[in-house]
């Protein structure tokens, strides 16, 4: 019978993120129908067109200027030369709701089907039930994740199609399943011709369960809070040049920081921005024992992401096994976590 479950689950929590995708790309479409933009003659690195995208605020045959939105939602105006334009699409709809009724619709026999997010989205809506209703008489759903905010049916039902707690002896067996453990102190990467070691689809529920808390006030969000505040402190250090790795793995890992130290012409703050940046650094550095950096805010929101998701992964581990009555191993400090003491099990 529990294999059943599993079996019926996992099949609900696949088809989830197969239709939770196709809907992501149809919002952006239709987020792109509504949006000008302006195709550059310049490329950017990769080598593809530069683009820009907004709304078009003034145009003459000299100056093009587009409005831009940020994330954070500030609005910035670019002021672009009419000779370095290529090519202007205009938007087609005023609105995601127009473009949804009027544009995605094609007919099918003698009646127009629906082809937009909207639908899609209420599909979403019904798997979240169906595996509600599955995962009603789980114990761990029912006695604990179901009281806990950033943790809905889809993240539940995930842990329960793809872990078996019977094999997860330890909690570092989980982490590795779920793609959230360490290789020679360093998150791992995917090589060619090198299969995965852990659980792609697991490893997008963590993430998902991650972004979740972030936006949620209370139970795990607290604990992302005080890590973040843990990792702005330690931002700094240094890293050991003679630590027996190649070079192609230290300029791997040192992309992506900021030099906290001059390097050749390279000023204090400099951002290390590819592979290739990297490894000029460390020719400035030959005969050096060691470079001091410092991790970027996005860096270091993701390091408290991480934090959370293996605490997480170690209370479902203690509370999953101890309701199977299976023996539960202590959990180690996580991520020279400063308290340096297990982190009871957050209840809500």
């Amino acid at each position: 019978m529990r294999d059943i479950l599993k079996t019926t689950v996992k099949g609900l929590v696949e088809n989830y993120y197969i239709i939770q995708e196709t809907r992501k790309a149809l919002d952006l479409r239709e987020q792109a129908l509504c949006r000008d933009e302006i195709i550059m003659y310049e490329q950017d690195r990769e080598g593809k067109d530069k683009k820009y995208n907004g709304f078009i605020t003034h145009e003459d045959d000299n100056t093009v200027i587009i409005m831009k939105k940020a994330k954070n939602g500030n609005k910035t105006e670019k002021e672009i030369n009419r000779r370095d334009v290529r090519k202007i699409i205009y938007h087609k709809f005023k609105s995601v709701e127009e473009a949804q009724k009027e544009l995605f619709k094609f007919p099918v026999g003698q009646r127009e089907a629906d082809v937009s997010s909207v639908p899609l989205k209420r599909m979403e809506e019904d798997i979240k039930k169906q595996i509600s209703r599955l995962i009603k008489d789980w114990p761990v759903w029912d006695g604990w994740l179901k009281n806990v905010s950033g943790v809905g049916p889809v993240t539940a039902g995930g842990l329960l199609a793809y872990v078996d707690i019977y094999k997860a002896s330890k909690v570092s067996s989980l982490w590795h399943y779920a793609g959230q453990h360490v290789v020679d102190g360093e998150i791992p990467r995917l090589k060619k011709k090198v299969k995965r070691s852990w659980n792609r689809r697991l490893q997008t529920i963590m993430w998902n369960f991650s972004e979740c808390i972030v936006k949620l006030g209370v139970g795990y969000r607290a604990l992302y809070k005080e890590r973040k505040a843990y990792e702005i402190a330690n931002r700094f250090f240094s890293l050991n040049l003679r630590n027996g790795k190649s070079e192609d793995d230290l300029a791997s890992f040192i992309a992506g920081h900021l030099l906290n130290e001059p390097v050749g012409k390279k000023k204090k703050g400099y951002f290390v921005q590819n592979k290739v940046a990297a490894l000029k650094v460390l020719r400035d550095k030959n005969g050096n024992d060691e470079l001091l950096l410092e991790r970027k805010p996005g860096h270091i929101d993701n390091r408290a992401k991480r934090f959370v998701r293996k605490v997480f992964l170690s209370h479902v581990y203690e509370y999953w096994r101890g309701v199977e009555g299976l023996p539960v191993r202590p959990v180690y400090p996580i991520g020279k976590d400063p308290s340096h003491e297990p982190i009871p099990i957050i209840l809500k």
